[in-house]
């Protein structure tokens, strides 16, 4: 299989942070990557994004909404508490500094994508 230089580099930044599979990720975390957003009370719905590769293997939480990048650069979602939290730590991930999609719609899209 022929890798690209970004596959490279997401593949070894993954490794570096020794990321393992995450424990029951389906029922805890649902994929945000493509889903559409408001991101703002005033804001026009937009398209979640890819990750970034520095947030590979990080996770962040806002407004009871918790947000992980994992090793495809698709950025998952779920409920900020300390179930998710674990199951993200378990598996090597780390609190960072990224954006949390679907947290400032008071929990309707976090809560339309785990329904």
């Amino acid at each position: 299989m022929k890798m690209n230089l970004d596959q490279v580099l997401i593949e070894l930044t993954a490794r570096s942070r020794q990321l393992k599979p995450i424990q029951d990720k389906y029922e805890l975390f649902a994929r945000a990557t493509g889903t559409m957003e408001t991101p703002g009370l005033c804001s026009k719905p937009q398209r979640v994004g890819r990750g970034e590769l520095q947030d590979v293997g990080a996770y962040n939480f806002n407004n009871g909404t918790l947000a992980f990048v994992d090793k495809c650069l698709d950025i998952y979602i779920g409920r900020n508490s300390a179930e998710t939290i674990k199951a993200l730590t378990d598996a090597g991930y780390v609190e960072g500094n990224m954006y949390v999609p679907h947290s400032n719609d008071c929990g309707r899209g976090r809560e339309k994508l785990l329904s």
